[in-house]
């Protein structure tokens, strides 16, 4: 009996956390690649990453995370940014739509990098970290580049053109969570190896079945404070004609 009460015990938590792993929400670097044709202006840019030493000067790594508090470290460009899940739901985004695209910009080593990983990180709206979803599956390209599965080379050059990135939810359901809470904020993290003096950068695109990649662009702050003053004056004026 007592035999038989460990071994339904260790199933249980072999199911436990198998089942947390096996469907927790990923993400694949894909083997497909997409050019927007617009300019980086145009893009919703989440992170972008720029090694801090001069071409050739040995360093060949590149990391960060852009959080609710900025970036983690020097090498994370103020191009990145953070955004809640009702900005993203506004320009229609959504859990089963969420695309990203990696673009490379590295013309002092052929192109040629490799993303060692990358995640999307899920704060609440207090800026406290809720999980992430990271990068577990690449699509290796034929033939390989640097060896590696997630070895890539610069694609379109720089801008806004490169690699689709999908979303597959799983059991843990943190992006849908993600898009149930207005106020949750997005952020990244990411490290690329074999990098030069380029600039590496990762934006939100909508995916739809059976469709390429569609950009979606978020408002500027001043737009929204435009957009915000409008509102004030026009319920001001309705609030007028009624007394």
């Amino acid at each position: 009996m007592k035999r038989f009460l460990m071994t339904l015990v260790v199933m249980l938590v072999l199911m436990f956390f198998g089942s947390s792993v096996a469907f927790s929400d990923t993400i694949t670097l894909t083997a497909q690649t997409f050019d927007s044709g617009v300019g980086f202006g145009a893009v919703t840019n989440l992170l972008s990453l720029q090694d801090l030493l001069p071409a050739g000067g040995g360093d060949t790594v590149e990391f960060g995370s852009i959080t609710p508090t900025g970036g983690t470290s020097n090498e994370v460009k103020n191009t990145s940014n953070t955004y809640t899940s009702a900005l993203l739901a506004g320009v229609g985004l959504s859990a089963s739509s969420f695309g990203i695209i990696f673009n490379i910009s590295e013309e002092g080593n052929n192109g040629t990098v490799i993303l060692s990983s990358f995640s999307l990180d899920i704060y609440n709206g207090s800026g406290v970290l809720q999980g992430q979803i990271p990068v577990t599956i690449c699509e290796p390209l034929n033939p390989l580049i640097l060896g590696s599965p997630c070895g890539r080379i610069e694609f379109g050059g720089t801008g806004t053109a490169g690699y689709i990135m999908t979303v597959q939810l799983g059991g843990t359901n943190l992006l849908t969570s993600f898009f149930a809470n207005p106020t949750w904020i997005l952020g990244g993290s990411g490290n690329i190896t074999n990098v030069d003096d380029g600039q590496e950068n990762f934006y939100l695109v909508k995916i739809e079945t059976g469709s390429p990649p569609t950009i979606v662009k978020t408002p500027e702050p001043s737009s929204l404070l435009l957009l915000g003053v409008g509102l004030l004056w026009a319920a001001k004026m309705r609030h007028k004609r009624k007394t």
